[in-house]
């Protein structure tokens, strides 16, 4: 299988905690997602027994990812695969069964916001119900000690423009009710915490919940990438946008790999229960700047060099902003508002910890959709790119180059210039959201079906 990202613990090696943690065995839900399969690496790496929960008929993407997953170092004699799924009761007392520990990161929400009133009921319902039943079977097992959640930075924070300019958010904050309630995803992620602590009072095992803001990073095999939303605005501004800016849009960052060592730290560190913001920066990037790193990566590559000007940004959020659950005056209200984040508790629990940069991140997301094929870039910029060797070294190497740009001639159907109609759903969706034209459409139609999932799963 054809990898394309460095092992996690060759960016961020094992912290202390890891390495000097009691081995358990661990359940992963969601082992076949972005940040899980970087979960169940560093698990192995650090001696724990895993066992994933696997559909037995499983898309081909996740079936890539599992063959992934077996080829992991530690696999052979660590890994155990259980078929079954998340939703199913019997599936989950099978998975559990004389396990330590729980991750659960598996999470079906869609992004956008439900067509109508029975969809939102019914998006909620699997949320809260779905985090319910895995809690409870956690609790059924009897031999469950530490359960993480994988919950979100909105659950903390999705009313920054309702808070003064001076509020700084801590784990003591949570989402205001009038403004979760504008938003399905982040009313879906906040009530499934909070039903968490709840259900785990009393209990045999400790609750520890992450908050993570936007997680990107490097992805390791093509089928992963596309399902991963985020990895759309790096790759549409390195293959070159129909206009010459992008829009001043904030998003609250965290590297794919802080993540994944900050959830192996938390479970092997004592007394770590509770709730953990996971952003990089308090002060989060907006999307001309990341522009910028990547002109700075990739001289080579088509990136905007403008920001949209502000009439064009509320022309598209006009037709565009209900998708995300606000009309055009609360848009207003939220667009370029800035906010600050404490994120510093992380660090202060987890000894070693400390934030990959931003710089970082978005290079090594650029690397490996460019050792892909995925994002269109000159002889000089490409020769820069990080394609791993065996030794996990950064350089493209002839070969796989060759074969990353047969392939990625596919692949970049999936990939369009933004177009005003596009633009707004780009920005809130992913590669699955941006539109084509002619003989495109139906070629992303057909990859689409065969492929992409219409919702994230971690």
């Amino acid at each position: 299988m054809a990898l394309f990202a460095p092992p996690s613990v060759a960016r961020k090696p094992l912290l202390p905690a890891e390495v000097n943690a009691v081995k358990q065995k661990v359940l992963v839900t969601g082992a076949t997602g972005y940040i899980g399969s970087r979960v169940v690496e560093r698990l192995l790496a650090a001696g724990h027994t895993v066992q994933v929960l696997a559909r037995p008929r499983a898309k081909p993407d996740l079936e890539d990812m599992l063959l992934y997953l077996k080829s992991l170092p530690g696999a052979a004699k660590q890994l155990h695969v259980i078929s079954g799924d998340v939703t199913d009761p019997n599936a989950l007392k099978a998975a559990m069964r004389g396990c330590d520990q729980l991750v659960h990161l598996a999470a079906v929400v869609e992004l956008l916001q439900p067509k109508d009133e029975k969809e939102r009921q019914q998006m909620v319902q699997t949320a809260v119900e779905g985090t319910k039943m895995v809690l409870d079977a956690a609790t059924a097992a009897g031999s469950m000690r530490k359960v993480l959640l994988c919950s979100s930075i909105v659950s903390v924070m999705w009313d920054w423009w309702e808070r003064g300019r001076d509020h700084v958010y801590t784990e003591e904050d949570w989402t205001l009710d009038k403004s979760v309630q504008l938003n399905t995803y982040a009313y879906c992620k906040r009530e499934s915490e909070r039903l968490a602590y709840k259900l785990a009072e009393g209990k045999s095992w400790e609750l520890v919940t992450i908050n993570p803001g936007i997680v990107f990073g490097p992805v390791a095999t093509r089928k992963l990438a596309q399902s991963i939303s985020v990895l759309a605005p790096i790759v549409n501004h390195m293959n070159g946008m129909k206009y010459p800016w992008t829009s001043n849009l904030s998003m609250s960052h965290v590297d794919l790999d802080d993540v994944a060592a900050g959830i192996c730290g938390l479970l092997a560190t004592p007394g770590a229960a509770g709730r953990h913001i996971m952003m990089s920066s308090s002060n989060p990037p907006s999307m001309p700047q990341i522009a910028k790193l990547l002109s700075a990566a990739y001289p080579g590559a088509k990136v905007p060099p403008l920001t949209a000007p502000e009439w064009s940004v509320m022309y598209l959020a006009k037709f565009k902003s209900a998708k995300l659950g606000f009309d055009l005056p609360k848009f207003k209200a939220m667009h370029n508002k800035p906010y600050k984040v404490d994120a510093s508790k992380l660090a202060r629990v987890l000894p070693g910890f400390s934030y990959i940069s931003l710089e970082d991140s978005v290079r090594a997301a650029a690397d490996s959709v460019v050792a892909m094929g995925l994002a269109a870039v000159n002889p000089v910029s490409a020769a820069r790119g990080a394609a791993p060797t065996a030794g996990g070294e950064s350089g493209l190497e002839p070969a796989t180059a060759a074969a990353a740009a047969a392939e990625g001639q596919q692949q970049l159907a999936v990939v369009a210039e933004i177009t005003p109609k596009a633009s707004a759903e780009l920005l809130s969706g992913g590669l699955e959201k941006v539109s084509l034209s002619g003989k495109q459409q139906q070629q992303q139609q057909q990859h689409l079906t065969q492929h992409v999932r219409p919702v994230e799963q971690y």
